[in-house]
């Protein structure tokens, strides 16, 4: 799932991820994209949204290419009933996470969750938010490219590099997208808007 930011974090997951109403649930904080602001802090308050369930939460701190590729942190991530990605640096993420055994286990686990930036590196492209052109992202979908709106001078710039062949979802902070059976599908209409170069689209 992409989120555009935290809020509602918890009922968001109960709703589109957590398919039981019972039992324990297994949740990993991964706050990799924080690691030059406060990754403790944001692990903190990431595991406040699963404190009202039976959740176990751990935050494990992958804040580089050496613990990216610890073989305990990437087994943690297999097994957990549900991984989250938390928001700051898409390139530092990227950096971190490629060609690592954590991505290969994120490709695998259970569900996977994408805040903000985060969510802008997943995919197949991505946005380098330096300028806004397309480079190469994780690869964990290819349907469509996820950016954030930092200008209009920069969202227009994206529109006309990526051009009418890709389609561009522009996340905002209440915006919401879940995939189940290989189908994405838009949980917030008013958080995401669709653009195929300058012209309006939707998520087919």
């Amino acid at each position: 799932m992409i989120v555009g930011s935290s809020t509602d974090l918890y009922a968001l997951c109960r709703v589109n991820l957590f398919k039981t109403t019972s039992g324990s649930r297994d949740v990993v904080l991964l706050p990799t994209a924080a690691a030059y602001g406060d990754p403790a802090g944001q692990a903190i308050a990431l595991s406040e949204h699963f404190d009202a369930d039976e959740c176990r939460v751990e935050a494990l701190m992958v804040l580089d290419a050496a613990s990216a590729n610890d073989p305990y942190f990437a087994q943690r991530v297999r097994d957990c009933d549900l991984a989250v990605l938390g928001d700051g640096a898409a390139l530092h993420l990227r950096s971190v996470l490629r060609h690592s055994l954590l991505l290969d286990a994120l490709r695998e686990c259970r569900a996977l969750v994408g805040i903000g930036a985060a969510a802008t590196a997943l995919g197949a492209t991505m946005i380098d938010p330096r300028g806004g052109a397309p480079t190469t992202g994780l690869g964990l979908f290819d349907e469509f490219v996820v950016t954030t709106l930092t200008s209009e001078a920069q969202l227009e710039r994206t529109k006309e590099l990526l051009g009418e062949h890709e389609l561009l979802a522009v996340l905002g902070g209440d915006g919401a997208l879940a995939r189940s059976d290989q189908r994405w599908r838009v949980v917030s209409e008013t958080g995401v808007t669709w653009w195929r170069g300058r012209s309006p689209a939707t998520l087919d």
